[in-house]
């Protein structure tokens, strides 16, 4: 497991993004898996398996110490006997990782031409309209990534990503986080939309305000 993108904030709080290309079952042993989770792992195929492994050892080669994972009923992911928030998105070999205080979500994407065709399921017509031609590819990635971000820290179903996501013109040449707001009648939270470019990947990632 390789460390390829590091965000340190007021410690222990981080963003990382790990490389995952060598042997992921050797994992298994080093990370003291509950019954539970070898029982989770009968049903997986390869590359969940892969996944749900490395994400195991991220949290714990960056936090320094054994760590368990488990989900509520929602599906959204904790860490047992620590109070602060996670979020964990995988693409291809690269696992991302979040831990703060505050409600976060995380996403990662590689490089998909396709997503132009499917931005009108998550993207409003006049969020659209707002990229320039010049950017359209890569906003758009981000566009999606800070939705599935913003969803994954709310950590319960039924959004619509175009009506209750609304989130500004984002591209990679922003350094700094941009306001987004979460809507629904039931629940409203603005978060800081932070985004990245890690050679053909997309990084993007949501703090609550």
């Amino acid at each position: 497991m390789k460390l390829l993108y590091e965000r340190r904030f007021e410690d222990p709080f981080f963003v990382a993004v790990l490389e995952t290309k060598d042997d992921w079952q050797k994992y298994t042993d080093a990370l003291n898996l509950s019954v539970h989770d070898h029982d989770l792992m009968k049903g997986m195929k390869d590359f969940r398996k892969r996944e749900f492994l490395a994400s195991r050892a991220g949290f714990q080669f960056m936090l320094d110490k054994p760590i368990e994972i488990s989900k509520d009923h929602y599906g959204k992911p904790w860490l047992k006997d620590d109070d602060h928030y996670i979020s964990i998105s995988h693409s291809e070999n690269r696992v991302a990782l979040i831990y703060h205080e505050r409600k976060v979500g995380i996403d990662i994407q590689i490089h998909q031409d396709k997503i132009i065709d499917l931005a009108p399921k998550f993207i409003t017509e006049s969020e659209i309209e707002a990229i320039p031609d010049i950017m359209k590819m890569e906003s758009i990635h981000y566009y999606w990534g800070a939705k599935e971000s913003m969803f994954k820290a709310y950590g319960e179903k039924k959004v619509d990503f175009k009506k209750h996501l609304d989130v500004p013109l984002l591209h990679p040449s922003y350094t700094d986080a941009m306001i987004a707001r979460f809507n629904k009648p039931e629940y409203f939270a603005e978060y800081y939309i932070n985004v990245d470019q890690i050679d053909n990947f997309y990084l993007v990632y949501a703090i609550e305000k």
